[in-house]
């Protein structure tokens, strides 16, 4: 899945279409269970979950990336976040692991159509073979703060199903 151009804009301008009931998902492309909050609009695809705060300050896009290894995702990390962010500026990234997944983590800050926001970005290597999950979140500048501990619940929840 692309992500067209026009998404984050509509998140960001409160244009995001219907909300879904939010709770743990399982991500059957990526083999993951994803935990989101209740009021956060959500929308699923085939190989992705898009989902928004309900005041459109922040959303998470968490898709699955068709590359075989964890190191030809982080490869290619710059060329799929400039699909989404224009003028991405990252700092150094590191790795990390989530439950037990291997993960590469980034962040940095750039625009969407010339909105400032900033960013994280978490490749993980999920338990389905030949795919890394792309874990993106974003934010209009100053909202990460505000959504701090919801963001860091939301991550925290990824987990391979057993």
């Amino acid at each position: 899945m692309r992500l067209p151009a026009a998404v984050l804009p509509l998140l960001l301008c409160g244009l995001f279409g219907s909300s879904l009931v939010a709770d743990t998902k399982y991500h059957e492309a990526s083999g993951v269970e994803i935990w989101l909050p209740d009021n956060w609009n959500v929308e699923e695809e085939e190989d992705g979950l898009i989902c928004g705060d309900p005041d459109d300050e922040v959303a998470m896009f968490f898709l699955v990336l068709p590359y075989g290894t964890l190191e030809a995702a982080c490869d290619a990390l710059d060329e799929e976040c400039a699909k989404i962010i224009d003028n991405l500026e990252t700092g150094e990234g590191e790795e990390v692991e989530l439950n037990g997944m291997r993960g590469y983590l980034v962040e940095g800050s750039g625009t969407v159509e010339g909105n400032p926001v900033e960013a994280s970005v978490l490749a993980l290597d999920v338990p389905k073979q030949d795919c890394v999950l792309l874990c993106f979140g974003m934010g209009v500048e100053g909202a990460a703060e505000k959504h701090e501990e919801t963001l860091a619940k939301i991550l925290e929840s990824i987990k391979a199903k057993e």
